[in-house]
């Protein structure tokens, strides 16, 4: 895999992890509902589960935008998104898709549907993708086994940081912009019903 697309990917996945992480610790209390909501586990772990999943997934931001156990953190992440993935089909096949995903952050909180298992599948693989790839650049992994500190933090590296960042903004201007525009309209409508 080129390794500017790998940094692209990587810093998107650790800033998807960020972002839900604290999304979820903000609203704990709601978060933990909604586990329990899901009802895959006893009620009694929803608490311990539901803080185990936000330290899980800040560590994992955390790994995964520094490369450092590129590997074992792209699988982690790759497993919970499919911990993630079978209780949403889980629930889906009961019948329940009034349920929110709790993902929060970037991703944001929808009703569960076979669109959220299809964009869990994707995000699956590209955590695949990540743990397997061997051209790191900006990544302490590269630093500690291969020694290769100038040509990892070099140019190439900041650029497509910079980029990647570019992206994800324009991302999420774009959301905002598409929310407002929905607001807008049904401002518009009330109007309309007066």
């Amino acid at each position: 895999m080129n390794s500017e697309f790998e940094l692209f990917i990587r810093i998107c996945m650790a800033i998807i992890f960020f972002s839900s992480s604290i999304s979820k610790y903000n609203t704990l209390d709601k978060h933990i509902g909604i586990i329990e909501n899901y009802k895959v586990l006893p009620p009694s772990w929803s608490s311990v589960v539901g803080k185990l999943d936000v330290l899980v997934e800040f560590c994992l931001g955390i790994l995964l935008l520094l490369g450092l156990f590129q590997f074992l953190s792209g699988l982690i992440a790759g497993g919970l998104l499919l911990i993630y993935t079978m209780a949403i089909v889980i629930n889906i096949m009961r019948g329940r898709k009034e349920i929110s995903c709790g993902c929060g952050g970037v991703l944001g909180n929808h009703n569960l549907s076979w669109k959220l298992v299809i964009r869990n599948i994707i995000l699956v693989s590209i955590c695949i993708l990540v743990s397997l790839n061997k051209e790191l650049l900006f990544s302490i992994d590269a630093i500690i086994f291969r020694n290769k500190s100038l040509e990892v933090f070099g140019y190439k590296a900041w650029e497509t940081i910079f980029v990647t960042l570019q992206a994800i903004i324009i991302v999420l201007i774009a959301k905002e912009i598409i929310n407002i525009r929905k607001l807008f309209k049904r401002i518009i409508l009330s109007f309309k019903d007066l």
